[in-house]
């Protein structure tokens, strides 16, 4: 038979104890509570928070919130220089999940799926297009660069200088400013200086124009001459520079017209990548286009039969 005593003992206790747990002292071993002072504290704390605050950081915390788009996140580049955007992945989800409407934890994977593989087949047309422009760019690069010093080579080992300078515009540029520098210095001095002549040249080697100045130079009056002769002189040379100038000012803007055209027609066949860029891109878009229909496939049929077991409207085809 109990003790009655040994009752009283022990309710006495245990209603002590839950008196103490009231009051906010630690009743049990190894447990502590908060004292509501600690409670009001952490409820001030919190109520300062924001979130965050870029938009970068919103759109982070937007898809944090989604119970999808676990492994769709892991497909963005974040490179140094290659960033993807992560609000437009984020506005992908939202827009794929409001039109296939996934339900359950399945369905959601696998429109997840379907995110991820659309995500990196837009890859396909960015990359194309990136080496259309690579190929397009440095071929012009390499036409303007190279291509010039080729031209210039071309005079200088030409049998006629003259006439090949004639068929390019950079040559009929630099023919018509050699004239006028030299037509200056006649106009003010009535010769040709050596000074100016010493300029005419191309990479420092003279050529048919410094040839010919230079005839003409010899036949300059003496000091002694009349002024007749020495008008008449400087009017000869004047008249040289004058249609040298001219002639080269019109075959350069036929050159460049015709240049400008060649270098349409480059850029046009340039507009289709190599032969293995195009093997690479096909093949990384024929395995994700793949993997896209089966996916798409086996979403359509889990809502085909999850909806055929309730009420509704016939399930539609699924298209992305």
């Amino acid at each position: 038979m109990e003790n009655n005593n040994d009752k009283t003992n022990t309710n006495g206790s245990l209603n002590q104890n839950l008196n103490a747990n009231t009051n906010g002292a630690a009743a049990v071993p190894g447990t502590t509570s908060v004292s509501e002072r600690k409670r009001e504290a952490n409820r001030r704390n919190g109520l300062k928070s924001t979130g965050p605050k870029s938009p970068e950081g919103r759109a982070v915390s937007r898809m944090n919130a989604l119970k999808h788009g676990l492994a769709s996140k892991e497909v963005l580049v974040r490179g140094l220089v290659g960033r993807e955007n992560v609000r437009e992945l984020a506005a992908w989800h939202e827009r794929f999940h409001s039109q296939l409407q996934p339900v359950g934890p399945i369905e959601e994977l696998l429109v997840d799926q379907i995110v991820t593989l659309r995500w990196r087949l837009r890859r396909v047309l960015t990359a194309e297009a990136g080496e259309i422009a690579l190929g397009t760019d440095q071929g012009q690069w390499d036409r303007k660069c190279k291509g010039v010093k080729e031209t210039v080579d071309a005079w200088l080992f030409a049998e006629n200088d003259l006439v090949a300078m004639g068929q390019s515009a950079i040559g009929n540029m630099l023919l018509e400013e050699q004239c006028e520098l030299v037509r200056a210095v006649v106009a003010a001095t009535g010769e040709i200086s050596q000074e100016v002549l010493s300029q005419v040249t191309v990479r420092g080697q003279p050529y048919g124009l410094t040839r010919k100045l230079t005839a003409l130079r010899a036949g300059c009056p003496p000091a002694g001459a009349s002024t007749e002769a020495r008008a008449a002189y400087q009017a000869q040379v004047l008249e040289y520079l004058r249609r040298t100038a001219g002639t080269a000012r019109r075959k350069g803007e036929e050159c460049e017209q015709r240049e400008q055209r060649e270098e349409e027609s480059r850029q046009a066949v340039a507009a289709l990548p190599g032969a293995a860029a195009v093997d690479k891109i096909v093949r990384y878009e024929s395995a994700l286009e793949r993997h896209l229909g089966k996916a798409l496939d086996r979403l359509e049929r889990l809502q085909a039969a999850r909806k055929s077991t309730c009420a509704g409207p016939p399930c539609k085809t699924i298209d992305v």
